[in-house]
């Protein structure tokens, strides 16, 4: 069979992931409610505004629309297992949260996030950054998917133009501002890491002389959101079209089209920007290789080739 060339992963279209509904009865009541949070947006009529996992193995579901309704939908959907009781809407206690999927996440800006550029190229953030000569905040994703000066959106609101940015030698990266003017996002160190966990904190910088063969990795992205694997080589070269990256770390984890940009993780720790893998198929077609593999330009040369340092606390909460 014809082995797949390594593929940059941005894509110049969005499509939707379709939600699978599980009806396990082993499923766990954590489980449970990461798999109602994941299908918030399609449940928004029965207003819901918790989902609690319980001690006896019922996951609580607070609801502000019709109870009734609701706990005939929900149930029906979910199980007996699902508990639906009347609830009042919550409020953000600080940054506002962002909604419950990647395309509309502000105004707090964060990693994780889909981005889309002018050319209609769409990828993800990676983490927030400062820009070290003049201070300037803004997000570090992928340099194939936004040139120098090119405009990069989210959620159909205006970051700024990326720059600087490189795709060559051993940096895959781009910094996109959005501190100039009247910001329309706020800046923080977090990451959209998964549907239950969108506020996970940016703490730390992996040193390059520290990444080790076998270390366990994660990387989060528009379009297969979390997938954790093992990095299998921290000094690859790896031949994209006419650009060849030197020096890059190669996990055995799938991405798709539209994750470039994306941030690579340990626990709070920023391990680097996804880059390239060898999927099959395009497009919208597109589908993970049997032996996948995903790479990434490391946290401290993006830092020293782009002249920025990471966000590892946030500025304002």
């Amino acid at each position: 069979m014809r082995r797949p060339a390594f593929i940059v992963l941005a894509v110049a279209f969005a499509f939707a992931n379709a939600s699978v509904t599980s009806t396990a009865s082993t499923e766990s009541p954590d489980a449970l409610t990461s798999r109602i949070t994941h299908d918030l947006p399609g449940l928004r009529a029965h207003g819901i505004a918790m989902i609690a996992p319980e001690a006896d193995g019922a996951v609580v579901l607070h609801v502000t629309g019709d109870v009734n309704t609701a706990r005939r939908d929900l149930t029906a959907r979910y199980g007996e297992r699902v508990r639906v009781v009347p609830g009042q809407a919550f409020r953000p206690l600080a940054g506002p949260p962002c909604l419950a999927q990647r395309t509309h996440c502000g105004p707090v800006m964060r990693g994780g996030l889909e981005l889309i550029g002018d050319t209609l190229v769409t990828c993800t953030s990676g983490v927030e950054a400062r820009l070290n000569r003049n201070g300037e905040i803004g997000v570090i994703t992928a340099g194939h998917c936004f040139r120098n000066g090119q405009v990069v959106t989210h959620g159909g609101m205006l970051l700024g133009p990326a720059g600087p940015s490189t795709f060559s030698g051993g940096v895959d990266g781009a910094f996109v501002t959005h501190s100039l003017g009247a910001p329309t996002f706020l800046p923080s160190n977090w990451v959209y890491y998964s549907g239950s966990d969108r506020e996970h904190a940016i703490t730390a910088v992996q040193s390059m002389a520290a990444e080790k063969v076998g270390q366990s990795v994660c990387r989060t992205g528009r379009t297969t959101s979390l997938q954790c694997g093992t990095i299998t080589s921290v000094n690859a070269t790896i031949v994209i079209g006419a650009v060849t990256l030197t020096n890059q770390r190669v996990v055995n984890v799938c991405a798709l089209p539209g994750d470039s940009g994306g941030p690579f993780l340990s626990g709070g720790t920023f391990r680097g920007i996804v880059s390239a893998g060898n999927y099959v198929g395009s497009g919208s077609s597109a589908s993970c290789h049997g032996t996948p593999f995903t790479t990434y330009s490391p946290a401290e040369r993006i830092q020293s080739v782009l002249g920025v340092t990471v966000l590892t606390s946030s500025p304002l909460f």
